[in-house]
Formats: structure tokens, C-alpha cells, sequence
């Protein structure tokens, strides 16, 4: 998403894939103009390329995983998912590839509270909401009209 155009597209089949990729931008092709580059593999736990089954197909299996990549126009850091299978003759093929532009260079969300409530967040949301509900209750606004 993003990377290679500023509207969301999702495409399907070899034709249309390569078609979009080809169109020239800036006389570029639109691949080569987006230019994505420092391609690595997620090796967290949760991302690192694992073997998945395909369902209802009994015995095909395929690897699938998490990566991350750089974008040159628009500067930008990125993120994508795939899965591959092989085909009859061996060769793995894409079953799915997903990219999507992360952030912006020097536009960057702070991971520092990747995780953790924000600063002004001493609570967690339950704890939010109960305590938004009980100063609500304790001072109800009430119109009555006759």
C-alpha cells in the first residue's frame, strides 16, 4: 500500500501486476521509480519465515513470512508479508505479496510507546473508561421538559 502509487489498489494476476508496475511515472517505469531497496527478512518470532499448509488442499505447503525494505520515492521505510509455494515444476511462485509504506523519512512514529499508554495514559483503557463513567455519574447532566 502506498508504495508504488498514492492510492490503495489491490491486483491480482500475473498481467495486471506487471502492467501496473510497467506504467511510466516521470519517465520511469512505476517499479523503477519507486525504487525499494535494503530488502531484509523479519526474523522476529512472530515474522520469521515458518512453513504454513494451504487449506482443503491436502500435502501443498509453502513458506510464508515478514520483511522489511527502504522506499526512494518517497523516502520511506517499509514493511511487506509473503507467502510462497512451489509450482509443479519446483519453482516457488508468490501466492501473496504484501507491501506497505511504514513511515516517512524524518516523518517517523516514536516506537518508544510502541507498547506501552502514552505519557498522558496513566491507565489502561479499561481503567479509563470506568473512571470516565464515574465522573459522569457523578455529576449527570439532566434536562426535563415538560
Amino acid at each position: 500500500m502506498l508504495c508504488f502509487s498514492w492510492n490503495f489498489r489491490t491486483l491480482s494476476g500475473q498481467e495486471k501486476i506487471h502492467g501496473f508496475l510497467s506504467e511510466v511515472v516521470d519517465g520511469q517505469s512505476r517499479l523503477g521509480y519507486s525504487n525499494l531497496y535494503d530488502f531484509k527478512l523479519d526474523d522476529h518470532s512472530v515474522n520469521a519465515p515458518s512453513p504454513f499448509k494451504l487449506p482443503g488442499l491436502q500435502g501443498i505447503e509453502g513458506v510464508q513470512g515478514a520483511f522489511t525494505f527502504s522506499i526512494t520515492k518517497p523516502a520511506a521505510y517499509g514493511r511487506g508479508f509473503f507467502r510462497l509455494i512451489q509450482d509443479v515444476d519446483g519453482n516457488w511462485k508468490a501466492l501473496t505479496l504484501f507491501t506497505n509504506m511504514q513511515d516517512l523519512v524524518g516523518h517517523e512514529e516514536s516506537s518508544a510507546d510502541e507498547y506501552d499508554p502514552h505519557e498522558s495514559q496513566k491507565m489502561t483503557w479499561e481503567d479509563y473508561v470506568n473512571a470516565k463513567f464515574r465522573d459522569i455519574e457523578a455529576d449527570p447532566t439532566v434536562l426535563i421538559g415538560a
